[in-house]
């Protein structure tokens, strides 16, 4: 009861602002920094075959050297933040909110100029561009929520289908309406729904 009395004390002063973030791990810059260069060939390559779908006219040369250019400030800050957050990691948790609008708008005005890009190098009308653009935005969208859900899979793998079903309920957020003691944490260390409030001692089902 102690402990758990003290874990929910220390989470309700936790202030955010203060956390200390760790360095980038070795492994993940190395694939973000081999991975880049061959998402932006990917893109180049899609971009290219969904034109051609189109009955575009450009070469494939072309179109990667116009995405390169496009991607290019993207790419500028993704590496600065990479060695950025590696040599002054303290300073990231006062720099991700700047970080994220940045790279937001960056990737906001790399998906724009692809339109043009396309019209130039391909010789497409407006509508046909935006389409491209617009299934090569469905394509990384659905790649980004299958990966997510394999991610989650591999975390939540294995047990029997009840324990699955406990891990789920326990995941939502509970507070006792008697003394508004958070439950979450309690239930999570339990693996279980508590019967009763920790705090107060109030039967909860």
């Amino acid at each position: 009861m102690g402990r758990v009395a003290t874990l929910n004390s220390g989470i309700q002063n936790l202030n955010v602002p203060t956390l200390t973030p760790h360095p980038l791990e070795r492994g993940l810059v190395i694939t973000l920094t081999l991975g880049v260069p061959l998402l932006i060939i990917a893109l180049a390559g899609a971009a290219h075959i969904l034109a051609h779908m189109q009955k575009g006219q450009g070469r494939y040369c072309v179109q990667l050297y116009s995405v390169l250019v496009i991607e290019t400030p993207l790419l500028i800050m993704l590496f600065g933040s990479m060695l950025f957050l590696s040599l002054a990691p303290t300073l990231g948790g006062v720099a991700r909110i700047p970080l994220a609008i940045v790279a937001i708008l960056l990737f906001l005005y790399s998906v724009l100029l692809l339109v043009p890009s396309l019209m130039g190098v391909q010789q497409l009308s407006v509508k046909d561009a935006i389409i491209c653009v617009f299934l090569i935005l469905i394509v990384v969208l659905f790649i980004f929520m299958l990966s997510d859900n394999f991610d989650s899979n591999n975390a939540h793998g294995g047990g029997s289908s009840s324990s699955n079903y406990k891990r789920s309920k326990s995941r939502k957020a509970r507070f006792c309406t008697q003394c508004g003691f958070s439950l979450e944490v309690y239930d999570r260390l339990h693996n279980a729904l508590t019967q009763s409030c920790p705090r107060c001692g109030k039967p909860l089902i």
